[in-house]
């Protein structure tokens, strides 16, 4: 069309083969039958798009980790040392190990959204952002630890471990950074708490309603989300996984308390901050880190469930007997980095790492040479 130009091509990191390129408007007038959606909702039309784009992103890191996984088994138990494949060492097995349970946990929560978007749900918008961070920095790790485990060969362009690791970089960044949607799915979350907080409604009363550096974080756009992804806001009782399956009732246990914890941090932040909670972005982390845990851990459990279901309750079947273990593993971690989380609201050194910062900024980078 007259008024679009295209800039030279750009030379990534990673995903080379995709062309990148600038495009320029200049003055550029668009039909009206060129009009996607209706006059006035470009906006919503756009987080449509990056709902699709970012629950495709995850179900691209799954596909890239059972694919890494696979390369990484093979090798360790192909490559010997002392006599022995390295695979039957103790920190080989954990890498490993630790690739399977976040590759099951991302499928899960990818699969959820999937649901969510075939059922015809409206808006899945925090879900979808919550999937498509949780499984790009899922498939960073794995990335990493599986070139890890091939050595120094891993380090090699003969290998495809490199290749991976400079693709896999940007799902952190493209389809909204990861940083910013944290603090979305937090903002949200907050915001919709915030409105049954009688006590604070008033002080908080369309602080939402503003941009975090250009980023609108909208009340309607993702409101009742944390209720529907762990019961926060159900009556009396009503907070209990009574579908997880009565082996995984340690586990449920585990997400029963993390979601009492969690709406609770919810009520503990706004009532510390109030209307300062927009620039509070250390807390909007670790309020959205624990909810992306939850939410992978309820996806998970269902998960499990459903395969002991279909295994007609046996949970002794090979397959079904190591899913069980992925859910206690992700548990555990789950419950240890949300404890963490929980501790931190009041004790941190959030003003400590701002100040160093800041020094940085002031002296133009690091300033302790010892030459």
């Amino acid at each position: 069309m007259e008024g679009v130009s295209v800039g030279p091509h750009e030379d990534k990191m990673g995903l080379r083969s995709s062309s990148t390129t600038t495009i320029y408007l200049d003055d550029v007038r668009v039909p009206k039958d060129h009009l996607l959606g209706e006059e006035g909702q470009g906006f919503k039309v756009a987080m449509n798009i990056l709902n699709s784009g970012r629950s495709g992103l995850g179900g691209g890191a799954v596909g890239a980790m059972k694919k890494l996984i696979g390369l990484s088994a093979n090798y360790a138990m192909e490559r010997k040392q002392f006599g022995q494949p390295i695979g039957s060492f103790g920190l080989i097995k954990q890498k490993i190990g630790h690739m399977v349970v976040e590759c099951y946990a991302t499928e899960a929560a990818v699969t959820t959204v999937a649901a969510l978007s075939d059922q015809g749900y409206d808006d899945y918008s925090v879900e979808a952002a919550i999937t498509k961070v949780f499984a790009s920095e899922c498939l960073w790790r794995t990335a990493d630890e599986a070139l890890q485990v091939a050595g120094g060969s891993g380090y090699m362009r003969e290998y495809p471990y490199e290749r991976v690791l400079r693709d896999a970089r940007i799902n952190r960044i493209f389809e909204g950074t990861n940083d910013i949607l944290r603090l979305y799915a937090a903002l949200t979350a907050l915001n919709d708490v915030g409105q049954r907080l009688k006590a604070l409604s008033s002080t908080l009363k369309g602080i939402f309603d503003h941009p975090i550096k250009g980023f609108g974080v909208l009340y309607e756009y993702g409101r009742h989300r944390l209720e529907w992804a762990t019961g926060l806001g159900a009556a009396p009782g009503r907070t209990a996984m009574t579908r997880a399956h009565v082996a995984l009732r340690p586990q449920a246990d585990i997400f029963e308390e993390l979601t009492r914890d969690l709406a609770a941090m919810c009520d503990r932040i706004l009532r510390k901050h109030g209307k300062g909670i927009i620039g509070k972005q250390f807390a909007s982390r670790r309020l959205a880190d624990v909810m992306i845990d939850v939410f992978v851990l309820g996806c998970t459990l269902s998960r499990v469930t459903a395969s002991i279901e279909a295994a007609g309750g046996d949970t002794t079947v090979g397959g079904v007997a190591h899913e069980i273990e992925i859910a206690q593993v992700l548990a555990g971690q789950v419950r240890g980095r949300a404890t963490r989380n929980f501790r931190k609201i009041d004790n941190n050194d959030d003003d400590l790492i701002k100040s160093l910062a800041e020094q940085a900024y002031e002296v133009g980078g690091y300033r302790w040479d010892t030459v």
